[in-house]
């Protein structure tokens, strides 16, 4: 008989259908086709995913998925605008407000650095348009500028800028190295 029921409730069918209903059971029967809530898989896209685990840079930007350092942003970069604010926040002990250590002043803005024959390596000027590899500051920056042919420590001093701010800094180069 245990058989029989259950082969009849599988089938949908009711034992006693005599019964009648019993409205407070919420048991949902066999034959019940709503579907069940499921933890489906997100719908996967071309974009690559986003870490959420690392924290974005000083400058707000997330570190790319390779770790690194973002391509320069796309158009002419400014002086004063973009690079500027770099200098005046890693450089502003040894080379502004009055400090003009290697003779560099960078209160002078581009006049300082453009088409301006570096003091350690004068067969070299320190900003040269549009090529950061003959750029005697991007190797002082990049901790290069002894295999050019210079002398000294890296720039800054005691630390280093960001890939992002690197970035900029190298972008503005390439852009032209306007004011």
């Amino acid at each position: 008989m245990t058989l029989f029921l259950f082969a009849l409730a599988c089938a949908g069918g009711d034992p006693d259908p005599d019964a009648g209903s019993d409205s407070t059971d919420t048991t949902p029967s066999p034959t019940d086709t709503t579907p069940e809530p499921t933890d489906t898989p997100p719908v996967p896209t071309d974009d690559p995913p986003v870490p959420t685990d690392t924290p974005p840079t000083e400058t707000g930007t997330p570190p790319t998925e390779t770790g690194t350092p973002p391509p320069p942003p796309t158009g002419p970069l400014s002086y004063d605008t973009d690079v500027r604010p770099i200098f005046e926040a890693a450089c502003v002990n040894c080379h502004m407000n009055g400090e003009t250590s290697g003779s560099l002043d960078l209160d002078l803005g581009v006049d300082a650095l453009v088409d301006v024959a570096s003091v350690d390596l004068p067969s070299m000027v320190r900003v040269r348009p549009t090529k950061s590899e003959n750029s005697y500051l991007w190797h002082k920056l990049e901790g290069t500028h002894i295999d050019a042919g210079g002398s000294g420590v890296k720039m800054p001093k005691g630390g280093s800028l960001t890939p992002t701010e690197l970035t900029t800094v190298k972008g503005w180069i390439e852009s032209g190295a306007g004011p």
